[in-house]
């Protein structure tokens, strides 16, 4: 006896087709929410706006790079749910709007190119000035604790006048303490001249390429990422075709100026073409 439950062929191709319009009308909500989501992230990372600031311009690269896949995840949905029902006439709209979406995240995403090596560029500028600025200070500082301890008369007045200037400890043993002053001088400038040692070869650091490199090796894996991710969008935008409004006044331009150089051959003038 054969089962009342089997669906015909009619009634399975109807289950079918509400089945994916069901899932059309589903990614057609993905496609929105997706890109609704990429939005919303980036704005509550990069917001308040500080567009001069280049910790904030490379904090904007970032996560721009990082949320990007949501927002092309979501465009690849709206163009799937438009394909399984070609019918919906708002989820073509929909695709259409990511379209005009897709468009500018190319422009985007291009863009942060040169922001971001700007922006490498001026924070090493900014590292450097901050690091040569640090160094400056010391030096200063170790002269003028030189010029105290050498002007000292004892070496409870040494310890006064480094306290007076804040400066900071110097290295020196317990029994040299209990030797003559000038003993005990030459010890803490032997200390000074040691921590000038340290903070010259700072300096000589601070100057290598290497600190370039360095924030460049950084920044190298964002400025990659942005240019995939800005090919991955103009892959999604379509290409007008070649009879586009552009092209045709180009082509009615172009016949009508052979024509005119025509009817100048024929009267035997002869200006100079311009096509």
């Amino acid at each position: 006896m054969e089962s009342t439950n089997e669906l015909t062929p009619a009634q399975q191709q109807i289950d079918y087709d509400k089945g994916l319009a069901h899932s059309a009308r589903f990614f057609g909500v993905l496609g929105l929410c997706l890109p609704a989501l990429f939005v919303v992230s980036v704005l509550a990372v990069i917001l308040p706006l500080k567009i001069l600031d280049p910790s904030w311009q490379l904090r904007f690269g970032a996560v721009m790079v990082e949320r990007g896949p949501l927002a092309l995840l979501g465009v690849a949905m709206s163009y799937l749910a438009s394909i399984m029902n070609p019918g919906d006439v708002q989820l073509r709209a929909r695709r259409n709007a990511l379209v005009r979406f897709t468009k500018l995240a190319v422009i985007g995403y291009v863009l942060i190119i040169p922001l971001q090596l700007a922006a490498v560029w001026r924070s090493t500028i900014v590292l450097s000035q901050q690091q040569n600025a640090r160094i400056l200070h010391a030096q200063q500082n170790l002269q003028l604790m030189r010029q105290q301890i050498e002007v000292a008369s004892s070496f409870k007045d040494i310890q006064t006048r480094l306290t007076s200037i804040e400066a900071p400890n110097l290295p020196i043993e317990s029994a040299t303490l209990f030797k003559p002053l000038p003993e005990i001088k030459a010890a803490l400038l032997t200390g000074v001249d040691q921590a000038e040692r340290v903070i010259d070869r700072q300096s000589q650091a601070s100057r290598r390429p290497a600190l370039l490199w360095g924030v460049l090796q950084s920044s190298f894996v964002t400025v990659l990422a942005a240019s995939i991710e800005a090919l991955a969008f103009a892959a999604a935008a379509p290409r007008r075709p070649m009879t586009s409004k552009l092209w045709r006044h180009w082509q009615q331009w172009s016949k009508a100026n052979k024509k005119r150089m025509q009817e100048m051959k024929r009267k035997k003038r002869f200006p100079i073409p311009f096509w």
